[in-house]
């Protein structure tokens, strides 16, 4: 009996770390804008773009239209709470939202979020700096099923900055 719920539990852990090891589809970013030195509050208007580290080739924008790092033709509105604001990219329930394929930070690492913003009145300004990606609880996931299953190989993107994107 108790060699089936040891059983049990080694195939439900397998099936969990196998899951695991699936980046999101969705990204949880957050940001603090100003404008004229003061805190926005309001509805913002963003436009998302990750490229590579030279921002000259873009892997995914908000709406699909970025090339070459050039700025999304389509924008997200997004609530701004004394310049505070979070969503999560790649919701493609949010209006101007495309999907992020998840096999995107297996296939490039260190790409860098870019961001622009818009108060509605003042037109687009790209912020700065880009900011760096790292999917800091993917990297831990790899090194820690290396250690258990034995596999030494590092996957690109452990190798990416380890810095955590902030606006």
């Amino acid at each position: 009996m108790h060699r089936m719920a040891r059983s049990f539990l080694v195939l439900c852990l397998l099936g969990f770390l196998l899951s695991a090891h699936a980046v999101p589809a969705v990204l949880n970013y957050a940001g603090q804008v100003a404008v004229n030195g003061q805190a926005f509050n309001g509805q913002g208007l963003f436009k998302f773009a990750l490229v590579n580290a030279d921002g000259n080739t873009t892997y995914w924008s908000n709406d699909g239209s970025s090339a070459n790092g050039s700025e999304p033709a389509a924008h997200v509105s997004i609530p701004v709470n004394g310049g505070l604001y979070s969503l999560l990219l790649g919701n493609t329930a949010m209006a101007g939202m495309g999907a992020i394929d998840p096999t995107l930070f297996a296939q490039h690492a260190g790409a860098a979020l870019l961001v622009w913003f818009s108060d509605g009145v003042n037109g687009f300004q790209q912020l700065s700096p880009d900011r760096p990606l790292c999917l800091r609880a993917l990297c831990l996931f790899r090194r820690l099923r290396s250690h258990w299953f034995g596999q030494h190989h590092h996957h690109p993107i452990e190798r990416a900055d380890p810095q955590i994107a902030q606006a």
